[in-house]
Order: C-alpha cells, then structure tokens, then sequence
C-alpha cells in the first residue's frame, strides 16, 4: 500500500507539473511545441494514475471488506474511480485546450503589434526623409 501511495504521490506530482506547464502557456510563455508536448505527457500520464488509484482502491476494499469482498461492491467502486480519472482527465484536456487558445491568440496580438511597429517605423523614416 506504501507502493501505491509512493506512486500516486508521484504521478500526482507529474500531473500537478504538467498543469503548471500548462498555465504558463496560458500566459504565452511557452510556445505551442511546449504545450504539444505537455499534452502528449499528461495524455501518458492519466492511465498511469487511473492504475494507481484503482490499485489503492482495491487494496482498502480488501482491508476493509476482506478477500470475501463482494464483487459487486468492488466493480461500483473500481467504476467510480475510473469515472473520477476520466473527469480529471477531460478536465485537465480541456484546460490545455483553453491554454493552447489563449497562447493562439496572445501570438496573433504580437504579430500584429510588430507590424503595427513596423509600419510606424517605416513612417518615421519616411517623415525624417
């Protein structure tokens, strides 16, 4: 049990990590290749952890229930977390989907900006011609 929850601890950190990642990008500090690849990382990590709580989740069924644990009762609950995995995980996409739009749009508002630097520039060598 000591195992899981040294796994769990780690694969929530990882995930913790990649959310991080992602809000950075959010604020247009990571370019979309970085973002690319949180997201390739966190779709990696998701059955990881959906592993790792049903492990956990199993073993308390059996320390609380016992081995003549109905089966049951262990089916609903092991649905449960799976459930549980699978929110986070559309939670987590949808929130590097968001990120990804947003870095979209703050990389259009700087193109744009530098053109409008640009234009002014070549202004202002034309007025001082």
């Amino acid at each position: 049990m000591r195992v899981a929850k040294a796994e769990l601890s780690s694969a929530a950190s990882e995930a913790a990590a990649l959310e991080q990642e992602a809000a950075r990008a959010s604020d247009g500090q990571v370019r979309v290749r970085s973002v690319e690849v949180a997201a390739q990382a966190a779709a990696a990590t998701w059955p990881r952890l959906t592993a790792v709580l049903v492990r956990e989740v199993e073993e308390r069924i059996d320390l609380v229930f016992g081995k003549r644990t109905d089966e049951r009762l262990r089916r609903e609950q092991l649905e449960a977390v799976a459930e549980a995995c699978r929110q986070a995980e559309w939670r987590a996409k949808q929130a590097l989907a968001e990120a990804e739009a947003r870095e979209a749009d703050a990389e259009e508002r700087a193109e744009a900006a530098h053109l409008r630097a640009d234009a002014a520039e070549s202004q202002l060598v034309e007025m001082q011609a």
